[in-house]
């Protein structure tokens, strides 16, 4: 909400993180109790260039645009490289944002702790939802999208993680099914990742 989604260093900054295949998290829209300054820069309107410009950067659109989620969901289209975390919408948006956007693109989040965590799984509960869309919303798209496997398994050092997940969710990112072990933890994981480099 304090920087501008559009300022030319915020879309020079999301394009370093596309090459480093980290996904940028906004907070995107207006929710109606920010300061005015911060409800300028979460106009959904203000995130369009920096997503446009940067296609190899995964953007996820916290609230899926708030207030604004009808301008926000419109993104679903436009660019595939847009998630829609469901946090912070009434039971109506949500709804309309589920139906809307690809499942494989909506992330389950509370705002906790302004809101309970139980209040959003009672409106997830109210959705007529296949089993299986409710459990990608609720956990596997952000398994895949954040690799949550390998970091339980780089933040706790020596643990083994046996990952199976289904087939459909895998891709070159997320292999079907794997074992990690980092035995130096977050270490093994930094030196896998960036080489010698400092």
């Amino acid at each position: 909400q304090f920087i501008s989604p559009d300022h030319a260093r915020t879309v020079h900054l999301c394009g370093r993180c596309g090459q480093r295949g980290l996904p940028v998290l906004f907070h995107c829209g207006p929710v109606g109790i920010e300061p005015k300054a911060a409800a300028r820069r979460s106009q959904v309107e203000r995130y369009e260039r920096t997503i446009r410009e940067n296609p190899d950067t995964t953007f996820v659109l916290g609230h899926s645009g708030a207030l604004q989620f009808d301008q926000a969901i419109r993104f679903a289209d436009r660019y595939p490289n847009t998630y829609f975390e469901l946090s912070c919408l009434g039971l109506e948006a949500l709804r309309e944002v589920v139906d809307t956007v690809p499942t494989d693109r909506l992330l389950y989040g509370t705002d906790w702790p302004i809101s309970s965590m139980e209040s959003y799984l009672q409106f997830m509960d109210e959705l007529p939802l296949p089993a299986a869309d409710r459990d990608a919303m609720l956990f596997e798209n952000a398994a895949r999208l954040f690799k949550l496997a390998r970091s339980k398994a780089y933040l706790f050092a020596g643990v083994e993680i046996r990952w199976k997940c289904a087939a459909s969710l895998a891709s070159d990112d997320v292999p079907a099914e794997a074992v990690f072990q980092f035995p130096g933890g977050l270490a093994d994981h930094l030196t896998e990742q960036l080489g010698t480099r400092e």
